[in-house]
């Protein structure tokens, strides 16, 4: 199909490949969020930019606005995304500090501690 190539220099047990994917593919997703999305943000008051929500990217953040069609989260000071209340599973509350995972709306208090969230003992 000509999605990977061998990276030239490479052979046998060191072999290396690289993605070649048209350009045109890769950008195939919506970079710019719908003007209904941009509306909401900007009812919100709030500076920064606002992003389309990919579902297969986990966002942690609070929910600042909602509606019957979007949830906008601040995911960093002046980041936010927006992601469709159709792909959730349920309706994200504004206000509420969630994880929002391929539709999957968790509550900070249901998140598994692992990595570099999981609390540590205090050492003596």
């Amino acid at each position: 199909m000509g999605a990977i190539t061998r990276v030239p220099g490479t052979a046998t047990r060191n072999a290396r490949y690289a993605i070649t994917l048209p350009r045109q593919s890769q950008d195939a997703g919506c970079s710019e969020p719908s003007d209904r999305a941009q509306a909401l943000f900007q009812s919100t008051d709030t500076d920064g930019r606002l992003y389309p929500a990919n579902p297969s990217i986990r966002y942690d953040g609070p929910i600042v606005a909602a509606d019957g069609w979007y949830a906008i989260q601040r995911v960093a000071s002046q980041t936010f995304v927006a992601h469709s209340v159709q792909a959730l599973d349920d309706s994200p509350q504004v206000g509420a500090v969630v994880s929002i995972h391929h539709g999957h709306i968790i509550a900070p208090e249901r998140q598994e501690t692992r990595g570099m969230n999981k609390k540590r003992k205090p050492t003596p």
